[in-house]
């Protein structure tokens, strides 16, 4: 693999961001100035660099004792199938390990990416208020 920077920060700029939030179906539209909202209220973000290229992101919601949520794990196209996801995942689950119980939402065909990084499916039920555009 390639050697790229690896750094936690949320000193992005949003355009870099919406760019590759474009390349998927639940961030395509968010606006500017709501990334920028994401970005200053996300206490653990994870950005990868190819020199200036913002390449991969992630980001945890999290209380740091009890729960995380994991969300926008994204890598660019042009960069997929490199390991760059499981890299993002491997050192967000490293900053989060003292907390109690993290979680993630995702598509049905990511599932075994997840559960190769230790994730297992509960037996909860998963519930929701959306209020995001269709």
């Amino acid at each position: 693999m390639t050697d790229y920077l690896y750094e936690f920060t949320i000193n992005i700029y949003e355009g870099d961001l919406a760019r590759l939030f474009e390349q998927t179906a639940w961030a395509a539209k968010r606006s500017p100035a709501a990334i920028r909202a994401l970005l200053t209220n996300t206490p653990v973000c994870l950005c990868v660099w190819d020199g200036a290229r913002l390449i991969g992101f992630g980001r945890a919601v999290t209380d740091d004792v009890f729960r995380a949520l994991i969300e926008d794990v994204v890598v660019d196209k042009d960069y997929r199938q490199q390991g760059i996801g499981a890299e993002i995942m491997r050192r967000l689950l490293e900053r989060l390990d003292h907390v109690e119980e993290i979680l993630l939402n995702c598509e049905d065909h990511l599932i075994p990416f997840y559960e190769r990084l230790g994730f297992q499916r509960t037996g909860m039920t998963y519930m929701n208020i959306w209020k995001g555009s269709p």
